[in-house]
């Protein structure tokens, strides 16, 4: 397929927009692009285009330039994990052939700098960048105590360590699924006292800690997925009684709590694929004899619902939510059509369309 501009597309607007050709990338909303082949994105309020991705070109009206030639030379510097913060910032971990991975910002555009060397040799790979009020964290391993929670506030001095949650040598806390909640992240992070629970931290060492022992012992609750949602943060995690089931955390040990249990008793529902919608938590989830199905929740045990029982011959396995609009639009299975694109909306929640009339057209990151 050549380059396309169909009519029905905007006037192509002036943006600055920086990113690696390797990275997988969305145009903002409003943003006009041109497709070299097809793309997956939302370009346009109410408009979700579909396909698979490959590379796309600027209209000419925008233009697109080279940042900075970080490793001179045919080297690549592969910038990767890129991330927008403060505004005009853009924070991202790189090499310039002489160190490794390491993270650099670049401020409105201009020649990025190195925010810190962190490892000395073979680079620390900074990944999972969160922003959060005038914060970036991140997680990155030094060599020395293993991967840890850092952050940084966009300058070489204020990239630092926030703590050694796991103090075993070379070990590393295995942060995960880091989230913003309000001023401060919450995130899953094991320790050989506690294993991996639910913690805290505002940037600081001492306001680091523990949100709750959820399931005490070694093992662990092993939160996971963890996803804001109208000021409350909502997550994955087994209690050793009720099965992997849906959590709630308003930042507080008190505000922490097992929301629903909803494949009663010891199995586990395995919440997943959780996405905030205008204020509605939508997620993938098992009950009883249903498959792997749609539910939400609009914070309360009652409102806890499945949503629809898309696949009633097994599971639906709803994935890839994404916000159009004011629809809802995500990949759900049934047994007569297969892997397909769905929408919810205020008329309910159907299949848009067979696209593929033999097998499943399998649409995916959208």
């Amino acid at each position: 397929m050549g380059h396309r501009s169909p009519s029905f597309f905007p006037p192509p607007t002036q943006v600055r927009m920086m990113f690696s050709p390797l990275s997988f990338f969305r145009p903002r909303v409003g943003q006009n692009v041109s497709f070299s082949g097809s793309g997956l994105f939302s370009l346009f309020p109410g408009l979700l285009l579909l396909g698979a991705f490959s590379p796309f070109t600027l209209l000419p009206a925008q233009s697109c330039r080279l940042v900075a030639d970080l490793s001179p030379g045919t080297g690549a510097s592969s910038p990767n994990r890129l991330i927008c913060a403060f505004g005009n910032s853009l924070i991202f971990s790189a090499t310039n052939g002489k160190l490794g991975q390491e993270p650099w910002v670049s401020v409105a555009g201009n020649k990025p700098v190195l925010l810190k060397d962190i490892r000395a040799n073979g680079g620390s790979a900074p990944q999972d960048f969160t922003v959060c009020g005038k914060l970036v964290f991140f997680t990155a391993d030094d060599g020395k105590i293993g991967r840890e929670l850092w952050v940084t506030d966009g300058t070489a001095a204020g990239t630092r360590l926030v703590k050694d949650i796991d103090p075993r040598p070379r070990t590393g806390s295995n942060i995960r699924d880091m989230a913003c909640l309000g001023d401060k992240i919450v995130f899953g992070a094991s320790n050989p006292i506690h294993g991996s629970e639910i913690r805290v931290s505002d940037g600081s060492s001492r306001g680091t800690f523990l949100l709750k022992d959820i399931r005490p012992g070694m093992s662990g609750s092993a939160p996971n997925a963890m996803t804001p949602c109208m000021n409350r943060v909502y997550f994955n995690a087994n209690d050793g009684k009720v099965g992997g089931e849906l959590w709630v955390t308003d930042g507080t040990a008190k505000g922490t709590q097992l929301l629903k249990d909803i494949n009663v008793g010891a199995p586990s529902s395995g919440p997943q694929h959780l996405f905030c919608h205008f204020g509605t938590l939508y997620f993938a989830a098992r009950a009883g004899r249903q498959g792997i199905e749609l539910f939400q929740t609009d914070r309360t045990r009652k409102g806890t619902v499945l949503v629809k029982d898309i696949n009633t011959s097994g599971d639906s396995t709803p994935g890839f939510f994404t916000t159009c609009g004011k629809k809802l639009f995500f990949v759900a299975a049934t047994f007569t059509f297969g892997r397909e694109l769905f929408v919810h909306d205020a008329n309910g929640t159907r299949m848009v369309r067979d696209i593929r009339a033999k097998g499943s057209s399998s649409p995916h990151a959208l």
